[in-house]
């Protein structure tokens, strides 16, 4: 769900906007960053499958991992189930590394294992930052 990616401003509360606010202006500007780098991750699968030799496309590809891993930061900042939003990751990781395992006998850990790994140390750290800050206030 995009409203879920985007910290729960949804399409719906976008229309709602003037139209030059700067909320509108940057849900459209984080909206086209996860278009290109949906664009980018789409480009390196193709990469991987057809041209495998082919380090250009591999490159372009991988601009793609910076961006999601912005967004996951994003969402981690705004997210109000820690839960929720580290179990849908970790769970859709373990989906996918299974369906991987079955079809090509591998075991492989997705980026979604990943992410969902970072976003425990995210909220780790800003746990232990309020700890932190509370004790010498």
């Amino acid at each position: 769900r995009l409203s879920y990616i985007t910290g729960g401003f949804c399409v719906k509360r976008l229309n709602q906007l003037p139209e030059y606010s700067f909320l509108r202006l940057f849900f459209l500007f984080f909206s086209s960053f996860f278009l290109i780098a949906a664009f980018c991750m789409l480009i390196d699968h193709i990469g991987v499958v057809f041209f495998p030799y082919d380090w250009s496309i591999r490159i372009i590809g991988r601009l793609a991992m910076p961006l999601f891993a912005f967004f996951i930061s994003e969402g981690c900042r705004y997210t109000k189930d820690k839960v929720r939003y580290v179990a849908v990751m970790f769970g859709f990781g373990s989906i996918l590394s299974f369906a991987f395992y079955i079809f090509q006998e591998i075991v492989y850990l997705c980026i979604f294992i990943t992410f969902a790994l970072s976003s425990i140390n995210i909220f780790a750290l800003q746990n232990l930052k309020k700890h932190i800050f509370k004790q010498h206030l």
